[in-house]
């Protein structure tokens, strides 16, 4: 720990990556238990150190100056292990100065004989450096490391040829590695590039240096230049006489890494595999494999790379990152997630153990009272006693704030329960009037409570948690969770989005969003709410503004007639589908839905315990409902029919007479409603029209009619939509938003009036996105129309494309597998051609992939080009 004395060869150099561990004397002379201590934080069991810190400190094991430092730093490294970093910098906001007298050997001649310089240890320098940075505040940690890298710099200049030049050449290494780790989050490239060809240049030929600048020569497109910096890291490994794994293993991960960037997937894998047989806890190396194993097959081998890691070492579940992503995958893998998050749970437990310590087991025999602090039934502040050799707690009066004359007693166990309070620094004085010496406090009690204990020359000791003593909690779920299934085209798009933001120039053509601004005056309206305060709560059903809004545009463009209080404001159509369903639904009824479907159709009525009735459609006929299967369909249990037009998925349009065809039969089922999803219908292309089912003779009554903004005037994100229909039926569906969400957005519903207000079907704003869909769709057609073995259904409205690719089901490829459904599809597609689409499958067609064309024409241009080539090779694939 000391920062100016020689390594002895005799003890092991820990890691660089933790400086805490850089032992420099021997440990038993510097400080009490040091040796345990190190133990514990090579096993990373922070809690545990947390605890043996705060006992030693309190039961005055800490004799010198030395000795407070040494610890000081192993409880701000466990602070900031765990993430607590505003308690760590309150730690070090109780040190002086660093250059202060008190910090230095030679001020305390009795106590350290002949040693002379700085007694700070060298990681507290450098955690005083990476708190500032963990806080938010960067530039300020930036500072400081440059602060320290001078410091390190002197120590080298100042030490010339002696024994220690060696490690301070490592620790300056260390530092300027954490620097440009910060310009390398802002993209500051020729200042890293600077720093460590300054570092090179006087002959620190460091194989971490070396590693470091080979990737920043890959992040500025210099793929020679780093392949020579990862050579000499290679032959640096080659060379070494101690065949030293940590080197090997570095070097392996730098080809790795070339492999990377050239998509060789296979070859990474293997260095990978290279680098875990020699070191079963190189975190990099088996986060990176699981990565490139997604990237080649599918999540559940990578998800198996992480959870075997776990099994063979479980100090693995350490690594903060390995846990993130393997919690990620979870969520990406769409499963049912909560038990593997609590085996996690257990592995971290079982890895690092927050126990009371055995160690203070004889404490309470040499003492003749403990107390500890408790707060009752009415939040009064209780001091209670332990009795010597008795398991109950009793409360000696505390006047005048004891309620109560009787004392109560609680058991242990109870008591620790109850001792979750935290200790305010008044009830400080209590203890000091009382005249006690000793406290025995809950570990939840506030730093700066136990501080003024200390300072009040009031020893403490701090309980850890016992993980036998907790309640455990039933994590069990509804069965409707259980029934349900997580929305595929929301978790696609995820998924794309984290390949996106992790450096893959992936193609998003899996969201149903239009690439285009809100309109200026729609945005200005909801800018000109905000600036004069229209931000407070709207009534539940909505602004009579915008129902009014509503009536009128229904009445003129669809040509169906409603009061205000006929019309519900929600946030966003999908709202107002759901609330629908739960509304009109009882548990048994079901729910008509066609196929292909909105993803979310099935799992609606799944979640108001309807059940869902698929009524399949074919490519052949347009993907439109034929009306006598509807009829065959039909039974006294048939409550609601959910007709999408223009559609999602597939951008089909009902021609006004299969509408009156499907009514006919509608107006035979008198249980029978109709939910109208109208979302898309200013997106439509000529001839084809839209139709509102409520506007059709006797289908008023019987109609939902859902709607929004979101699509014609991209609005996605102002979450706004509405539901009209019949008096009672509305006013259910209120009353169930009431106790919900309540009313949508005052600032949303301001901008929704100014799109109404645009014109007749949104005006030249609306056309404008039409028209260029239009081109994109056109542009597809013939594109993918010109592909062998493709089927198409020309969309008529809504921005998708709902594609037969079953031709290419079955090919077998070469490092990824079988290609056996549109999911697997999806992920070739993925994974070779970079490009994010939908599987059929969630949709309810299994032999197609919807593709969203709300994408620019360029975007889509390449879209299709890597799609064909990576549709190449499985032609000849697929078995005849």
């Amino acid at each position: 720990m000391d920062s100016n004395s020689p390594q002895p060869e005799s003890t092991p150099v820990a890691p660089s990556s933790d400086p805490l561990t850089n032992q420099f004397t021997s440990l038993n002379d510097l400080a009490h238990e040091l040796t345990s201590l190190q133990d514990l934080a090579n096993r990373g069991s922070w809690l545990s150190i947390l605890d043996k810190v705060n006992r030693a400190r309190s039961l005055s094991l800490l004799n010198t100056p030395h000795d407070h430092l040494t610890y000081l730093a192993y409880i701000v490294l466990s602070l900031t292990k765990l993430r607590r970093f505003q308690e760590a910098q309150t730690e070090l906001d109780s040190l002086d100065d660093f250059n202060s007298h008190h910090y230095r050997y030679e001020t305390y001649p009795k106590i350290y004989h002949n040693r002379s310089g700085s007694m700070v240890p060298f990681s507290l320098r450098w955690l005083h450096a990476l708190l500032p940075i963990k806080l938010g505040n960067r530039q300020e940690g930036l500072d400081r490391f440059y602060l320290l890298l001078d410091f390190v710099r002197e120590k080298l200049n100042r030490n010339g040829n002696d024994e220690s030049v060696k490690v301070w050449r490592k620790r300056e290494v260390f530092v300027v590695n954490h620097i440009i780790n910060q310009h390398l989050s802002n993209k500051e490239f020729s200042v890293c590039l600077d720093l460590i060809n300054a570092l090179i240049s006087r002959g620190n030929s460091d194989p971490v240096l070396l590693s470091k600048l080979g990737y920043v020569q890959m992040q500025i497109g210099d793929l020679d230049g780093a392949n020579v910096s990862f050579g000499k890291v290679e032959k640096m490994a080659s060379e070494s006489v101690e065949n030293e794994s940590g080197l090997r293993n570095l070097a392996s991960r730098n080809k790795a890494l070339v492999y990377l960037v050239g998509k060789d997937y296979l070859s990474a894998v293997r260095e990978y595999d290279e680098c875990i047989e020699r070191d079963a806890m190189d975190f990099v190396a088996i986060n990176n494999k699981a990565i490139c194993l997604m990237y080649l097959r599918d999540l559940s081998d990578s998800i198996k790379v992480l959870e075997n890691s776990l099994e063979r070492v479980p100090t693995v579940a350490l690594n903060e990152t390995l846990i993130v992503n393997l919690c990620s995958m979870y969520e990406l893998a769409y499963v049912n997630h909560s038990d593997n998050k609590r085996t996690l749970s257990n592995w971290i437990a079982r890895v690092a153990p927050d126990d009371f310590d055995s160690s203070l087991g004889n404490t309470g025999d040499k003492l003749s009272k403990c107390f500890k602090l408790v707060r009752n039934e009415v939040g009064t502040m209780l001091v209670s006693h332990l009795r010597q050799g008795n398991n109950q707690m009793q409360n000696i009066p505390d006047e005048p704030r004891r309620k109560s004359r009787k004392p109560l007693t609680y058991s242990v166990m109870e008591v620790n329960i109850f001792a979750r309070s935290h200790c305010g620094i008044a009830c400080m004085r209590d203890f000091e009037a009382k005249g006690l010496d000793f406290v025995y406090i809950d570990k939840m009690i506030p730093l700066e409570a136990t501080r003024q204990l200390q300072l009040s020359r009031i020893s403490v000791v701090v309980k850890a948690e016992s993980r036998s003593e907790e309640m455990q909690v039933d994590t069990s779920l509804s069965p409707r969770v259980t029934a349900v299934k997580p929305s595929k085209t929301v978790a696609i798009t995820d998924q794309a989005t984290a390949l996106a933001q992790a450096g893959v120039p992936v193609i998003r053509l899996a969201a149903g969003e239009p690439d285009f601004d809100t309109p200026a005056v729609i945005a200005e309206a909801g800018i000109n709410a905000i600036r004069e305060g229209y931000t407070r709560y709207t009534p539940n059903a909505g602004t009579q503004e915008l129902r009014v809004a509503i009536c009128q545009k229904l009445k003129e463009e669809n040509g169906i007639s409603y009061k205000p209080d006929e019309v519900l404001v929600s946030n966003g159509a999908k709202q107002s589908i759901y609330q629908a369903i739960l509304a009109v639904c009882s548990p048994g009824d079901e729910v008509i839905i066609p196929a292909p479907f909105w993803v979310s159709y099935p799992e609606m009525a799944r979640l108001a315990d309807a059940t869902p009735v698929i009524l399949p459609t074919s490519i052949s006929e347009n993907f439109l409902l034929d009306s006598k299967q509807l009829e065959s369909k039909l039974n006294e249990k048939s409550r609601l029919l959910i007709l999408c037009s223009p559609s999602n998925p597939t951008g089909s349009v009902y021609p006004k007479k299969l509408l009156e065809e499907i009514a006919k039969i509608v107006a035979k089922h008198p249980r029978l409603l109709v939910l109208s999803d109208e979302i898309y219908e200013h997106i439509i292309y000529a001839p084809a029209t839209h139709t509102s089912f409520a506007s059709l003779p006797g289908m008023w009554d019987r109609t939902l009619t859902v709607n929004g903004f979101s699509k014609a005037f991209a609005m996605t994100g102002w979450r706004l939509g509405y539901l009209a229909g019949p008096k009672h039926f509305v006013a259910a569906c209120n009353k169930i938003q009431s106790q919900l969400t309540s009313g949508a957005s005052s600032i949303s519903q301001k901008a929704g009036v100014a799109a109404l207000g645009l014109g007749y079907a949104g005006g030249e704003a609306v056309s404008t996105m039409v028209k260029a869909f239009r081109e994109r769709r056109d542009f597809l057609i013939k594109s993918f129309g010109e592909m062998e073995g493709v089927g198409i259904s020309e969309p008529l409205g809504a921005f998708y494309l709902f594609i037969d690719f079953s031709s290419y089901y079955g090919a077998e490829v070469e490092g990824f597998g079988k290609i056996e459904d549109s999911d697997s599809l999806c992920r070739y597609l993925l994974d070779q051609a970079q490009v994010a689409l939908v599987p059929g499958v969630a949709f309810g067609d299994d032999s197609c992939i919807r593709i969203s064309y709300a994408a620019s024409l360029t975007t889509l241009q390449a879209a299709v080009e890597r799609i064909k080539k990576a549709l190449l090779p499985l032609k000849s694939a697929v078995p005849v």
